[in-house]
């Protein structure tokens, strides 16, 4: 005998001759010999003496390998595609080189029932050398059958008109010949038929379902709907399209019998409006499926489905799964989030008991889109997550699945040059990606040689450390997703997305809001002293920054020279993620820093933000020089933020030029009591439409710190300021300013709309790119106390309309500039000493051609900046603070128990003192201090500061034994054991339903005898649904956490309820 002997154990159908002509075709143990056939067909077996086959009984998809004697061994699949999975398993432990006595006996089921990957028809030119190439089918179901996947799903009309509806494009009615489109002959249609019975053919041939897809029945035409999209099809009416529907699903269901479900969803998405949908969907899609004459899978991604449109199909369909998407339309961490909006979860679609299957829906459509991705131990805490409220399967696209999108014409390959492509077909790329969620979904603990084997082949002996850079780079994506995340929907781009200009930056949300905080609250609560356990953007910045560089430091160990091309891809693709990390590390810092500057005015903030958003562009420029000679420069992988690295520039160097010019003010007017920044009225409407309101996208036109004024701010005593007397007061708006990376690309493809980004402007500063104007005299007021002020009258013309002003006249108190002629884009500025001592000031303005831009109000006494509470350590030991005077600047001390610190002049207004060591004794003590300065004249000021200090780094350490089921009519309590090496501020218990509408509840945990405890009360407990809990530490130094660690594991605990209250339950029901 030269090779094994493979024989046939019994009936086998063809997908079982085809896993045994595999394994036949594998040069593997010459003497042995392998009796294969699936569960119950073999009748001279003995199953009974044989444990690991006895595991089949049952399962789906399983296979059992049994030693009979000492050549012979028995292989047994739980069915066709279970045997399979054990003739590739057997397959790749040869290639291990593991022997068969080695491998038996061996069991293995799959821990997740549906596993899936799904992809997308978007653009007739990129598809050509894929959709029709047969090879390309019979590749990519191979490696999905490899890598254990049972489900595709072939999606077409994913939100823009091309090829809307399918069914016109595949097939030619009976019923309605007349309906067809006018781009395809009758010739290709049928082309289009063939393949697509090929296609679904070649799956099932593999054990893999297919799926048919079909999210648009209709284009886009009402006014519910986000856009009208034009139709290629011609003769489909109103009055007939349900009917065409129907017939056309029924002709599908008999012309292709190997496909075997289908994928919608009924929302007004699908082209058809809301009021419609039951009656729409319950006549046309599930009445084919009802009447099918063999089993069919529906697929309903139930999100803004009637409740009535679920129960139909419910009732209709019975192989009915519901699906939801898992994390936005992107990918996240790896679970799913306590909380985010329920239309990007799972909704309240986890009430208990679950009547159908249910699974959820990665929609990488986001991210990753081109960039190389793999991380094992991610995808091991993401199969185990998908258990959660019940949850059976997945489904994930591939990278590229959207190539094209919005049917351009023109092909195009993701690498400019094709002498540095390594593959045949674009997605064989993502091998890696493919391998993990597939393995790993069938076996969590799948052992690391399923990707090992593929890395050693393709890497050689520098398999281990191209491992190495993959684990340490792939997180980097996914947790800048859930950082910030400024759409849930998949029309931002984070590979590539510049997290527009700072101050929008600092506005963007995280999308894991139980773990991770936002800039701007994040400097509310500090400037409160009001910390919470959330991961600060500190600390988000600092795992940038970890990330980045671990990743460069696994780059620096590959040996790069003589590089096989995909050795260079991969440097490259991570390398670029790497310097993503760290431009998303500076430019966290720089926006909590701008964020301070705003609400303390302590210019030192702002040089920080600045030397950090120069930073920032280092590593962007650093990004694009890695990429632009090897990625092609206009890729469209999804409706907006088309392009690449390169084309972000514009925004990476407007944020530098704009916090510029933001110190060179601050610099020239000091810290004041009181800003006005003149020119049009806002109008209230975003300059660009964004699925979060940016507050910046409204108030763009005024600058921070300062309030907006137009020629219809009449002075009122609420208000404070006005005017009071004017005449043919007019205004100049800001050109629509660049804001964010939305900007950059004109078009969004699901509706063709076209941006005018030609016609859009580079941010620099708000306070002279708009403004006031008029003729004759105009008086504007403003109520302040009594007392002595430097008010400062600013005009500067960088408006769109710039010209020359003037001669024009200023009054501010009883000081005039009279005769001034103001030239376009020069700074002028005029300094006025006043006193007021009946409430308030008026600056006039008068001539035939007057123009304004600002007024600053100064108090005559210096003015202190600084941050309100202070912890200082040895690493900061630092307590900071900008003074300003209209006069020449005395002396500026910390005064602290009662003792005075003269603190040291850095700049014109800036002073420091290091005060760790006056206070490294007292750590964790609060220390009530004053920041006291005077001006050489006498005049005084304080400001109050609280200073802490830290001597040695906070520690938290939590013991708690997980509560997994609670009792109906009894409290469940939860308890910890907390050891913190400072006095803890705050402990509590934070709970809610695993149901998206459903708030987070908080409760303190009240300490007895050194156990933490709180309870979450019996009313609120109930058989419908799950709940899910976590914990939220902070000490009083403002250390904090939430526990569990989401680094380590999901960030909450659930907690079902006792089995015999399900049941009981459920017979109830």
């Amino acid at each position: 005998m030269n090779k094994t002997q493979i024989e046939a154990l019994g009936h086998l159908e063809e997908l079982g001759l085809y896993a045994l002509n595999m394994l036949k075709k594998q040069p593997l143990e010459k003497t042995a010999r392998i009796l294969a056939g699936v569960w119950g067909r073999g009748e001279t077996v003995n199953y009974q003496s044989m444990p690991q086959l006895q595991k089949l009984s049952g399962c789906a998809e399983a296979y059992a390998l049994e030693q009979l004697d000492q050549n012979t061994y028995l292989l047994v699949g739980s069915d066709e595609t279970g045997l399979l999975y054990g003739c590739q398993e057997i397959i790749e432990r040869f290639e291990d080189g593991k022997t068969l006595a080695e491998m038996a006996p061996l069991f293995e089921k799959p821990y997740t029932k549906t596993r899936g990957l799904y992809t997308f028809l978007h653009n007739y030119d990129t598809e050509q050398e894929w959709f029709y190439n047969p090879q390309y089918w019979v590749e990519y179901f191979d490696e999905m059958a490899k890598n254990r996947y049972n489900s595709f799903n072939l999606v077409f009309s994913h939100q823009t008109s091309y090829l809307v509806p399918m069914f016109a494009y595949f097939l030619r009615n009976k019923t309605y010949p007349e309906i067809r489109p006018q781009s395809l002959t009758d010739a290709l249609v049928r082309k289009n038929h063939d393949m697509l019975a090929f296609i679904s053919r070649q799956a099932k041939k593999r054990g893999i379902d297919f799926i048919l897809g079909i999210w648009q029945v209709s284009p886009w035409k009402h006014k519910e709907m986000a856009g009208v999209q034009a139709c290629d099809v011609v003769n489909l009416t109103e009055e007939n399209l349900k009917d065409y529907t129907y017939t056309s699903m029924k002709q599908v269901i008999e012309e292709f019998p190997d496909i075997q479900g289908l994928q919608i969803r009924a929302n007004w998405e699908s082209g058809i409006p809301t009021d419609q949908q039951t009656e729409f969907f319950t006549d046309t899609l599930f009445r084919a499926m009802h009447e099918a004459d063999r089993p069919f899978i529906f697929d309903f991604r139930c999100w803004l489905a009637e409740p009535q449109t679920v129960e139909n199909a419910l009732q209709m369909v019975p192989m009915t799964r519901l699906s939801c998407k898992y994390w936005g339309e992107f990918m996240g961490a790896p679970y799913q989030p306590a909380k985010i909006d329920p239309g990007y979860s799972y909704s309240d679609f986890l009430k208990q008991p679950m009547k159908t299957d249910f699974i959820y829906q990665v929609w990488s459509l986001g991210s990753p889109r081109v960039i190389l991705w793999g991380d094992p131990e991610y995808v091991k805490r993401f199969a185990r997550s998908l258990k959660l409220g019940g949850g059976s399967g997945f489904e994930i696209n591939l990278q590229l699945a959207q190539k094209g999108y919005g049917n351009a014409p023109g092909n195009w390959r993701i690498l400019k040059h094709s002498e540095d492509e390594y593959y045949q077909h674009e997605y064989s790329r993502y091998w890696m990606f493919e391998t993990l969620y597939g393995r790993l979904s069938y076996n969590p603990e799948c052992p690391e040689r399923a990707w090992m084997l593929p890395m050693k082949e393709r890497f050689g002996k520098q398999a281990e450390q191209v491992l190495d850079v993959y684990e340490a780079g792939s997180n980097i994506l996914t947790f800048l997703v859930q950082y910030m995340l400024s759409d849930y929907n998949m029309y931002i781009w984070p590979e590539i997305d510049t997290g527009g200009l700072l101050d929008l930056y600092l506005q963007t949300p995280t999308s894991d809001e139980c773990v991770i905080d936002t800039i701007e609250p994040f400097v509310e609560r500090l400037l409160k002293h009001e910390p919470s356990g959330l991961m600060t953007p500190l600390e988000s910045a600092a795992h940038f920054k970890k990330m980045g560089e671990e990743t460069l430091r696994a780059i620096s160990k590959l040996d790069t020279a003589d590089a096989s091309k995909e050795l260079k891809s991969t440097v490259i693709d991570f390398s670029a993620m790497s310097f993503l990390a760290l431009y998303h590390a500076v430019k966290t810092k720089a926006a909590v820093n701008l964020k301070l500057f705003y609400e303390t005015r302590d210019i030192g903030f702002l040089k920080k933000a600045y030397c950090q958003i120069q930073k920032a562009t280092d590593y962007w420029e650093r990004i694009v020089s890695i990429t632009q000679d090897y990625y092609h420069d206009g890729m469209v992988t999804g409706p907006n933020d088309a392009g690449c690295w390169k084309s972000k520039l514009p925004l990476v160097y407007e944020d530098e030029l704009h916090l510029g010019q933001l110190l060179k003010q601050a610099e020239q007017f000091g810290v004041f009591q009181t800003g006005f920044d003149f020119g049009a009225p806002m109008t209230g409407e975003p300059i660009m439409h964004s699925f979060y309101p940016f507050p910046m996208l409204r108030d763009y036109s005024v600058c921070k710190g300062f309030c907006g004024v137009s020629p219809e701010s009449v002075y009122t005593k609420e208000q404070g300021y006005g005017w009071t007397t004017s005449k043919e007061i007019t205004s100049v708006a800001m050109e629509t300013p660049r804001l964010f990376d939305l900007q950059i690309d004109p078009y969004c493809r699901d509706s063709w709309k076209r941006y005018p980004v030609e016609q859009m402007k580079g941010f620099r500063n708000a306070l002279t790119e708009d403004a006031v104007m008029g003729s004759g005299r105009a008086d504007f007021r403003i109520d302040v106390e009594n007392g002595d002020y430097e008010v400062v009258v600013f005009c500067c013309d960088c408006t769109a309309q710039a010209k020359v002003h003037g001669p024009m006249n200023i009054t501010v108190g009883d000081v005039s500039f009279e005769e001034q002629v103001l030239y376009p884009v020069e700074e002028y500025q005029y300094r006025a000493a006043v006193h007021v001592d009946n409430g308030y000031l008026t600056v006039s303005l008068d001539g035939e051609d007057w123009f304004l831009s600002g007024i600053v109000v100064k108090q005559a006494e210096p003015a202190i900046a600084a941050m309100p509470f202070v912890t200082v350590s040895r690493e900061k030991p630092a307590v900071h603070a900008t003074v300003t005077t209209p006069f020449k600047m005395g002396n500026v001390s910390l005064v602290c128990d009662g003792k005075s610190y003269q603190m040291t002049r850095l700049s014109t207004s800036e002073y420091s003192i290091d005060i760790y060591s006056a206070f490294a004794e007292k750590s964790g003590i609060e220390h009530h201090c004053q920041i006291e300065a005077a001006d050489t004249n006498g005049r005084r000021s304080t400001k109050e500061v609280t200073i802490s200090c830290q001597k040695e780094p906070s520690k938290l350490e939590i013991s708690h034994q997980p509560v997994r089921q609670f009792v109906l009519g009894k409290d469940t309590e939860i308890t910890a054991q907390i050891n913190s090496s400072t006095p803890l501020w705050k402990v509590s218990l934070h709970y809610s339903y695993v149901n998206q509408f459903e708030p987070m509840h908080e409760v303190m945990m009240k300490e007895e005898n050194g156990m933490f405890r709180a309870v979450i009360p019996k009313e609120y407990l109930n058989m419908d649904w799950h709940i899910l809990y976590y914990l939220e530490v902070v000490d009083q130094l403002g250390n904090g956490l939430i526990f569990p660690d989401m680094k380590k594991q999901t960030p909450y605990y659930v907690i079902t309820a006792e089995r015999e209250n399900m049941e009981k339950g459920a017979q109830k029901r």
